[in-house]
This record gives C-alpha cells, structure tokens and sequence, in this order.
C-alpha cells in the first residue's frame, strides 16, 4: 500500500517573511496564504476559509520570495510538522507553484 501526502491549494499570498539561508546554503521561505472557497459537505455547501502556513526551499524559495503579498497562486506539496516538538502544526511545503494574476 503506498501511503500518499500531496496538497493542491489555491490561495493568495497575504504574508512573507524575508528569504533566508540555511547553514548547508539552502534558501528558505515561509509564508502564509488565504484560501477561500465552497466546498460539499455531505452534498450541502459549506464556506472555507483558512490561512495556510506554508514553506518554500532551494528555487522555488527564490522564485516566490520576489512576489507581493495579493498575488494568487495554485501550489502543489505535501503536509509537514513544524518540527519534533510541534508534530501537530502543519505546514504545507511548497514543491510547485502557478502564478495565477
């Protein structure tokens, strides 16, 4: 059985923190997007809206860190904790990205 992590998500960038650099030399970027949508729930239209924290490493980190925040975009990655002590805060790593306006 293959086990599957993947995110599809379309949202507008509302906030970006300065592009970094790792100490092995790997930009990083961390931001957040706005997702708005309506989605069926037990076929009744239900309003989504939630705020995304996302990452970005290597070229795509650099691609991204030169947009503004209120750009839309459709991304593509999968689910990963913050960190060993945060198992349960989730951020989307971003591995592709369409700019979308």
């Amino acid at each position: 059985m293959t086990k599957s992590n993947r995110v599809l998500l379309y949202g507008t960038l509302i906030e970006q923190q300065a592009l970094r650099v790792t100490p092995a030399g790997i930009p990083v970027l961390e931001f957040v997007l706005l997702h708005e949508s309506e989605q069926l729930e037990n076929e009744v239209p239900r309003r989504i809206t939630l705020e995304a924290p996302a990452r970005a490493t290597g070229p795509v980190a650099q691609a991204l860190s030169k947009l503004k925040p209120g750009q839309e975009l459709k991304v593509a990655g999968f689910l990963v904790s913050m960190g060993q002590k945060f198992r349960r805060r989730l951020v989307l790593q971003i591995e592709q990205y369409e700019l979308l306006n």
